[in-house]
């Protein structure tokens, strides 16, 4: 779903990463590797990982989730912000349809942060699942609540520490999470690691 912007985007951020770090480290053992990615394709990240991950056996996943649940569900549900369980259902197997314990690595970015809560939550439990052991998941979180509508951040790949953010148009609905919250909705992962950054950015590894 192809989405026009409404205004001009921020100037990019570069900033030290030490999630990505984190996860970049882990992916550097020398088997098959599955990594997915949820936002959107950016190249510089394709190249990165492909970098990484390239070879015979080895797969990169791209998704760009947010177009994907704009996609999947009807304006009146979005506006509404009411979803039918067996809908929710069949949205998260419609993009995360991969094996248990299949995923090397996981991008979320700041995606979690523009859905409805019940779906942020169903799609962290099948994270979770898809997720292999002691592998490592990336969210990226919004700590100020100064406005209900923010432009979500393509987040690009610079090298295995450095990432450039730069908000992309349109604004949407920005739900509000707190260290406590975040904690809860990760609650049935076995380690979950706040890294505080820049202009109230929280980063966050996620180990299952």
């Amino acid at each position: 779903m192809n989405v026009s912007p409404t205004r001009a985007a921020a100037a990019p951020d570069s900033r030290k990463s030490h999630g990505l770090q984190a996860v970049v480290g882990s992916l550097q053992a020398g088997r098959p590797l599955h990594v997915l990615d949820f936002g959107g394709p950016v190249q510089d990240n394709i190249d990165f990982i492909t970098d990484i991950v390239g070879g015979a056996g080895h797969r990169l996943y791209i998704d760009h989730l947010l177009h994907s649940y704009e996609y999947f569900f009807s304006a009146k549900e979005q506006e509404e912000g009411v979803f039918q369980a067996g809908r929710i259902e069949e949205f998260v197997a419609s993009v995360m349809e991969f094996p248990d314990h299949s995923a090397d690595a996981i991008l979320i970015w700041d995606r979690l942060q523009f859905l409805p809560p019940q779906i942020a939550e169903a799609l962290v439990a099948r994270l979770h699942r898809i997720l292999a052991p002691d592998a490592f998941l990336l969210a990226l979180f919004r700590t100020d609540s100064s406005g209900a509508d923010r432009a979500p951040y393509v987040c690009r790949i610079v090298d295995s520490q450095t990432l450039v953010l730069r908000e992309q148009p349109p604004p949407r609905r920005m739900q509000t999470f707190n260290p406590r919250t975040i904690q809860k909705l990760f609650q049935n992962y076995r380690e979950v690691k706040f890294f505080v950054s820049r202009e109230s950015l929280q980063e966050v590894l996620i180990r299952r």
